[in-house]
C-alpha cells in the first residue's frame, strides 16, 4: 500500500492496529501462501502448486473505503498456477445464492479502530462476507535457519511435506526478512452451500442440491434416512439425527444447524453442518456465526489451533523462493 501524505498526518486519529497496518503495509503487505504438495517422500508434480496471493491498496483507508488489487505469484520454477480459485464458495445472502471467487471484489475500510475486509459481488452491488481485524502487530524480524525453526514449524506447514531434497534445509532468512501477525473474526452470520455436482467445482451460483425424489423438507429428509435404514447423517465420524440440531431461519432459508461443530481437524474455525430448504430442494452446507474467531491449524500439533495468521514481507518471500528446489 502506498499511504498518502494526508494519511500519515492523520495517524493520531488511528488505533494502534490501524497505525501498525499503515506502517507495516509498506514493508509487509497483506498476503497468504497456498500449497498442495505431496505428503509422502515424492517430488511435487502435476496437480501440485505453491503460490502467493498478495493484496494491495493505493490509498489509506483513513481516506475512505479502498478497493483491493490481488496479485498471484508462483513461488516455484516447475509447478503451474491453478487457473482459478480451486473451491469457489457459495454463500447465501437474504435467500439468494452468490459465489465468492477470483472475480469477487475485495474492499478494505476502517471502523471503530479496526480494519474491515469485505468480499462483494463482481459488480459491487452486494456485500457478501466481512472480516474484522482487531489486532495487527508491528513487524517482527526473522533470522536464522528456516527449516526446523519455531516460526516455520508453527506457521509454514509446507516445510514438513515432500522429500527433504525439495528444500535447501540449511538455508536462512535473507537480511531484513520480517512478518506481521493479524487476528480477525467474521462480522456477520454466514451460510454456505455445498455443491453436489460430480466435480464439486461447478461454476457460478447454480448449486446442485441433495437429490432425493419427493424429499423437500428437513424433517422428511431425516425421516427418509430412518425409514430406509440409512441411519444418522454422518460427517467426518460424527453422527447427526434431527434432534441433534436446531431449525431456524438463516439468511432467509429454513435451516437445520447441528448443535455440535465440525471437528477442528476438518475446519479449525468453528463451523456447523447445515441442511437448508430452498425452492423445494434441500442443500447441505455450513454455518459460521457472527463474531466467530478465524482460526488456523497449528502445524506442530494436530487438533490444536492458532488464533492468528501471518504475512511475510518481500525479503521473507524471496527467502521462501530460494528455500525450495522445485
Amino acid at each position: 500500500m502506498s499511504c498518502s501524505e494526508s494519511s500519515n498526518n492523520n495517524n493520531t486519529q488511528l488505533s494502534a492496529t490501524q497505525i501498525n497496518f499503515e506502517a507495516s503495509e509498506k514493508d509487509v503487505p497483506l498476503n497468504a501462501m497456498y500449497w498442495n504438495l505431496p505428503e509422502t517422500d515424492i517430488a511435487p508434480g502435476a496437480g501440485n502448486y505453491f503460490y502467493l496471493d498478495q493484496y494491495s491498496i493505493s490509498e489509506s483507508p483513513s481516506l475512505g473505503e479502498q478497493r483491493v488489487t490481488k496479485t498471484r505469484t508462483n513461488l516455484t520454477s516447475t509447478l503451474s498456477l491453478p487457473a482459478t480459485d480451486l473451491t469457489p464458495a457459495r454463500i447465501v445472502v437474504n435467500g439468494t445464492v452468490y459465489v465468492i471467487d477470483d472475480k469477487s471484489i475485495i474492499k478494505i475500510k476502517y471502523s471503530n479502530g479496526n480494519i474491515i475486509k469485505t468480499y462483494a459481488t463482481s459488480d459491487n452491488t452486494q456485500n457478501l462476507l466481512s472480516f474484522v481485524t482487531d489486532y495487527w502487530s508491528a513487524s517482527t524480524k526473522l533470522s536464522g535457519v528456516i527449516i526446523g525453526s519455531d516460526f516455520a514449524s508453527h506457521n509454514l506447514g509446507f516445510t514438513d511435506l515432500g522429500e527433504p531434497h525439495n528444500f535447501n534445509e540449511n538455508y536462512s532468512w535473507l537480511p531484513n526478512s520480517a512478518y506481521v501477525i493479524r487476528k480477525s473474526y467474521q462480522e456477520n452470520d454466514a451460510l454456505f452451500l455445498k455443491d453436489w455436482s460430480a466435480t464439486r467445482v461447478s461454476t457460478g451460483t447454480n448449486v446442485i442440491p441433495l437429490q432425493i425424489a419427493g424429499i423437500n423438507t428437513i424433517e422428511a429428509y431425516f425421516n427418509y434416512r430412518s425409514s430406509k435404514g440409512l441411519g444418522p447423517l454422518v460427517f467426518d465420524g460424527m453422527s447427526f439425527n434431527l434432534t441433534d440440531g436446531t431449525i431456524k431461519t438463516v439468511q432467509g432459508l429454513r435451516t437445520w444447524i447441528a448443535n455440535t461443530p465440525k471437528p477442528v481437524t476438518y475446519k479449525p474455525t468453528t463451523e456447523y453442518l447445515t441442511i437448508s430448504e430452498m425452492n423445494g430442494m434441500l442443500y447441505e452446507g455450513a454455518f459460521i456465526s457472527a463474531q466467530t474467531r478465524i482460526l488456523v491449524n497449528d502445524q506442530t500439533n494436530l487438533g490444536s489451533t492458532l488464533d492468528y495468521t501471518v504475512s511475510l514481507n518481500d525479503q521473507a518471500i524471496s527467502s521462501i523462493k530460494k528455500l525450495i528446489n522445485f
